[in-house]
């Protein structure tokens, strides 16, 4: 490994000391290097769940899908990284296992060629924004009835929104919302499957 110099060391021995602090102060009566080891192994565990949890969902499908997806990420001007790297981060950095799930439809229907590489990722980054119940609710903004003027369930929206899952489609008290392009690619291709 090669040896950080220069303000790079004492920003990581500054970030190591506040950690340990924070961990010491959490831990308590543990001891920082016990401590320090359970967390590494937690998130060592935790991504073998999550990439289990992939496999497991799309071990269905034929090794040609798999190489297709993979060459098709890997032709995406969006990332100058492997695509195996992208794909693995994408993972890692989903939220809960369901989200897992919902991932892998996205996956599957990329290989289907149901969406782009591009709307994969875009749909991927969303669903690393909000929880699998706020994923579901995604329906409820959803309506062909033309006196539908949109929907607001609190908290739930605020993340759907800031996931770019919906727009407000009527401004005023209460602002309300509808689910947006993105938003119905989701449902469609994420959440439905």
């Amino acid at each position: 490994m090669k040896e950080e110099k220069g303000l790079f060391k004492n920003y990581n021995d500054n970030k190591k000391e506040i950690y340990s602090s924070l961990i010491e102060t959490i831990a308590g009566v543990i001891p920082v290097g016990l401590t320090v080891k359970l967390i590494e192994d937690h998130r060592r565990t935790t991504l073998f769940n999550k990439l289990s949890c992939f496999y497991q969902n799309t071990k269905d499908l034929p090794k040609a899908k798999h190489q297709y997806v993979i060459e098709k990420l890997s032709a995406s001007k969006d990332f100058k990284r492997k695509a195996a790297e992208l794909l693995l981060e994408l993972i890692d950095k989903t939220v809960t296992d369901s989200n897992i799930d919902l991932l892998c439809n996205l996956y599957k229907n990329t290989a289907d060629d149901k969406i782009s590489e591009t709307d994969f990722i875009r749909l991927s980054i969303a669903l690393q924004k909000c929880s699998y119940t706020d994923l579901i609710s995604l329906v409820d903004y959803q309506n062909d009835d033309p006196n539908f003027t949109g929907w607001y369930d609190g908290s739930a929206t605020d993340s759907l929104y800031a996931a770019g899952l919906v727009y407000q489609h009527v401004i005023g008290s209460p602002i309300l919302y509808k689910v947006n392009n993105l938003g119905a690619d989701m449902l469609r291709y994420g959440i439905i499957g």
